[in-house]
């Protein structure tokens, strides 16, 4: 038996707003991530009753430039079960590492990320040449923030629900579509919210989301950058087709 699991789709959103104005959208299919499994088997059996932890946004989604996403032509794959923001390894020159097209370890002070698709994972004994020809040095710091989402298990379909948990940092909101078996949520993200990955003036190159389900990666997508200031709030849609 082959099983695809294409029945559970997604499909992924990100809007830039200054002024009320859409200054910058970007929309695409998405698959759902592989642990997506164990979180829906454990609702199906009572296991739990958390829809959504949080939604995570994060700088790391990129290669080469942040405009640049990691896609599934150049490494990524459903069977992650983090961002890339939170796959940061420390370790030094002269061990060896195990690491995926887009993961990024750290040696030293200096962030490096693999860039050439040689293998999913591939190990690597770390030497200047090693670095030299399948890693590029990041130069934006790494940086992820979370909009939690702990109130969403009071929700009741069908309909429309405002589950913030802090009203002025960002709203969350979730809608059932019976005639088309979609589960539509959406993040709004302030205007104060998220912008200090960079200080003086604070701001943040967003390029990664991902949705957690008891703290276990449901769906995830990279994107080109989104500049996220204190002039620039973010609408999220994700929507879960099944």
């Amino acid at each position: 038996m082959i099983d695809e699991f294409v029945s559970l789709r997604g499909y992924f959103k990100v809007e830039a707003i200054k002024d009320n104005n859409v200054i910058d959208v970007y929309e695409d299919h998405n698959f759902i991530m592989s642990p997506a499994r164990i979180s829906m088997a454990e609702l199906f059996v009572g296991a739990s009753k958390r829809r959504i932890t949080k939604l995570r946004l994060g700088t790391s989604g990129f290669l080469k430039n942040p405009y640049t996403p990691i896609v599934e032509s150049n490494g990524f794959s459903k069977e992650r079960n983090c961002l890339y923001c939170d796959s940061v390894k420390t370790t030094s020159i002269g061990q060896t590492v195990s690491v995926r097209t887009g993961e990024i370890i750290k040696i030293g002070d200096s962030y490096y990320q693999m860039t050439t698709k040689v293998g999913d994972p591939v190990s690597y004994r770390l030497t200047q040449n090693v670095l030299n020809t399948h890693f590029s040095v990041l130069e934006e710091p790494v940086y992820g923030v979370n909009l939690e989402a702990n109130a969403y298990n009071d929700t009741v379909f069908p309909g429309t629900n405002d589950i913030s948990k802090n009203p002025g940092m960002y709203n969350i909101f979730v809608a059932y579509t019976p005639e088309t078996s979609t589960i539509t949520y959406t993040f709004d993200v302030s205007t104060s919210f998220g912008n200090d990955q960079h200080q003086n003036p604070g701001y943040s190159l967003i390029n990664e989301a991902g949705i957690f389900i008891n703290n276990r990666l449901f769906c995830m997508k990279c994107f080109p950058s989104k500049l996220k200031d204190e002039s620039t709030s973010l609408k999220i849609t994700w929507k879960i087709m099944f």
